[in-house]
């Protein structure tokens, strides 16, 4: 996902993948996440437990989803961790994601009412600021389950 130009923080729920509105069932999203290079496995899960929840879960108010679970996968070489997920395949070839997102919603309503929350004015700035100290954010990738 590209990220906005730094300087402009109005409105960024255009920049939100936008799945069809079907307001009735549940609804899914899912994050997957990258650590910003050279930080350890343990330093980005601090970080996003410790700083990241508790600012989005501040800015989100009401809209905070009703469930909001990050799994995170080691990715560093030799001894033991005890982050208990680990990736064990990969077929692509590519860098695993450090940490997997699920956030699940009443509905994609709701989905919409914290994006409308989170990516607009001073609160996107905040999300911004903050990520740039954890995550490599031109890595993040959204993924929508109805």
């Amino acid at each position: 996902m590209d990220s906005p130009p730094a300087t402009h923080h109005d409105d960024h729920s255009d920049k939100l993948p936008t799945p069809p509105l079907d307001s009735t069932s549940s609804f899914t999203v899912f994050i997957l996440t990258y650590r910003k290079p050279g930080m350890s496995p343990s330093a980005f899960q601090h970080h996003y437990e410790k700083n990241h929840m508790p600012l989005i879960t501040s800015l989100a108010g009401p809209a905070f989803p009703k469930s909001h679970t990050r799994t995170y996968f080691p990715q560093e070489k030799g001894g033991r961790t005890t982050i208990p997920a680990a990736v064990v395949a990969r077929t692509n070839g590519g860098s695993a994601f450090d940490a997997i997102t699920e956030m699940v919603f009443e509905s994609e309503r709701h989905w919409k009412d914290l994006t409308e929350r989170l990516w607009k004015g001073d609160a996107v700035k905040k999300i911004e600021d903050d990520e740039e100290l954890f995550l490599d954010r031109s890595k993040t990738e959204f993924l929508f389950a109805g």
